[in-house]
């Protein structure tokens, strides 16, 4: 039997990358999966994909920092089925927020004194508060499955700051961690368990293209850092996600798990 059979998933943010790696391998494992994301034909792209793939999958586009558009969207899930798996993976960082704002993308890492409010804020609202939107609207349903399970993505850098992200991505994943044990302790009683993953570096499109901006000594200092030698795929970030969601992982619960190849030790 799959890991997922019979259960029903959302992921956040999945339009590419690893919450589309997630979505990908948890239809893979047997499960229902729902993408949201707010980029509408990046959207529609990854669920036909993965339908060709004979893979059950559907999308609905919902700005997660906007409290009425998740309310609609879980009132839709509610409808269609209940839901047992949250991933809380949508997030971005100050360069992603420009990139919307501005329409113009670079790979700057901005030091605290350069960094604009509104861009701190609007990593701050994706990043946390699209989390506990999400979870608090999830919370009900998660109950009413038996054997709810919320996995949020965090990162090395919410662990042990960053030399390749700037400070309000560093705190947004350090808040995750926190968050994720809270509800951990709230939700446990009722069999929701609530665990994170904390990736290092990772080849999604847009840590790609900046990893291959960086010259060969940089990329050398960085992994010098790193026991495994590489960065990772989005795969295996996947992996560990499916494996949380899954009853195989009935008692875990509070967890932060490290992916990074070694580069940090909890």
């Amino acid at each position: 039997m799959k890991l997922l059979q019979n259960k029903r998933a959302l992921v956040t943010g999945a339009a590419r990358g690893i919450g589309l790696a997630i979505a990908k391998k948890m239809a893979v494992e047997g499960a229902d999966v729902i993408l949201n994301d707010l980029q509408g034909e990046s959207l529609d792209a990854a669920v036909k994909k993965l339908k060709e793939d004979g893979l059950a999958a559907q999308g609905l586009h919902a700005d997660i920092t906007d409290e009425p558009s998740v309310k609609r969207m879980f009132k839709a899930l509610e409808a269609g089925g209940g839901l047992h798996i949250l991933v809380n993976n949508a997030g971005t960082s100050i360069r992603g927020v420009r990139a919307q704002r501005t329409g113009l993308t670079d790979h700057l890492i901005r030091k605290i004194a350069e960094i604009e409010t509104e861009d701190w804020l609007g990593v701050l609202s994706l990043n946390l508060t699209g989390t506990f939107l999400c979870t608090r609207a999830a919370v009900p349903l998660l109950i009413a499955s038996g054997s709810g399970r919320i996995i949020n993505i965090s990162s090395k850098a919410g662990r042990a700051g960053s030399d390749v992200s700037d400070i309000a991505y560093v705190t947004s994943k350090a808040g995750l961690i926190g968050f994720t044990k809270q509800c951990a302790k709230e939700l446990g009683p009722r069999q929701v368990t609530c665990n994170a993953i904390a990736p290092g570096m990772t080849l999604s499109e847009w840590f790609k293209a900046h990893w291959e901006s960086l010259d060969e000594a940089k990329r050398s200092q960085i992994l010098s850092n790193v026991p495994l030698n590489r960065p990772a795929e989005p795969e295996e970030m996947a992996n560990a996600c499916a494996f949380l969601a899954s009853d195989q992982a009935s008692y875990i619960t509070g967890v932060t798990l490290d992916i990074n190849g070694g580069w940090y030790f909890a």
